[in-house]
């Protein structure tokens, strides 16, 4: 594992934690993007990164080819109130495909370290977000296609923006990510990152339970 960050954000302490925990790993700190393009004893498994040398790994990356892919990275997250920004880089990266907080009780941190380690995805959720000014669908689909549900009140309350209940109305009408993408004109990448609150503030574990909440509120909500 390889860690790229600026001296004091990933501290010792958690390099000890994942060394336990993981025995069969060794993590290497750098403070230079260069480093992910060493060679090393072992391959590597996971880039943890410092956000601000996100940009520097693009062009790193965009010189080793498609036969050269980088690991796993995940942006490394210091304070919460730093996640949107985080959020918004994962979201139009080409290589950033996870968020590692690091504010979180050591056991669910060292579980998402897994996470990440087996090939996953983790993005916290938004602690507060703005409404998002909702966008027409893409005038090239079928309207029956694209059009969700009235927005049921219930789903309002439970802190899902407009968006996100815009989203789970197309889940809930059997679409893929992939469909919901090019309805929102958004990426796949944005779609499972709204999945993802929608999942955690609703308090279900997946998408089918999700949707099943969004059909019975606009049930109730038509009675």
């Amino acid at each position: 594992m390889l860690v790229l960050a600026s001296q004091g954000l990933f501290p010792p302490s958690m390099v000890h934690a994942i060394e336990r925990e993981f025995p069969w790993i060794t993590v290497e700190q750098r403070t230079e993007v260069a480093a992910a393009d060493a060679r090393y004893r072992f391959p590597l498994a996971l880039i943890l990164l410092d956000p601000d040398l996100l940009a520097s790994l693009e062009a790193l990356a965009a010189t080793r080819g498609r036969d050269q892919p980088l690991p796993v990275v995940g942006l490394i997250e210091q304070e919460s109130r730093d996640r949107e920004k985080v959020l918004t880089l994962v979201e139009r990266s080409r290589v950033a495909r996870s968020v590692l907080p690091m504010n979180m009780r050591l056991d669910v941190w060292l579980s998402v370290i897994r996470l990440m380690l087996s090939g996953g995805e983790y993005y916290p959720p938004m602690i507060k977000r703005e409404p998002e000014v909702p966008r027409h669908p893409a005038a090239s689909l079928e309207p029956a296609t694209v059009q969700a549900p009235a927005k049921p009140t219930a789903l309002q309350l439970a802190g899902l923006t407009p968006r996100e209940i815009e989203v789970l109305g197309m889940v809930a009408l059997g679409m893929q990510n992939k469909s919901i993408a090019s309805a929102f004109s958004l990426s796949e990448h944005t779609v499972k990152i709204h999945l993802h609150n929608i999942i955690a503030k609703l308090g279900v574990h997946n998408r089918t339970q999700a949707a099943a909440m969004y059909r019975e509120a606009a049930t109730n909500q038509e009675r």
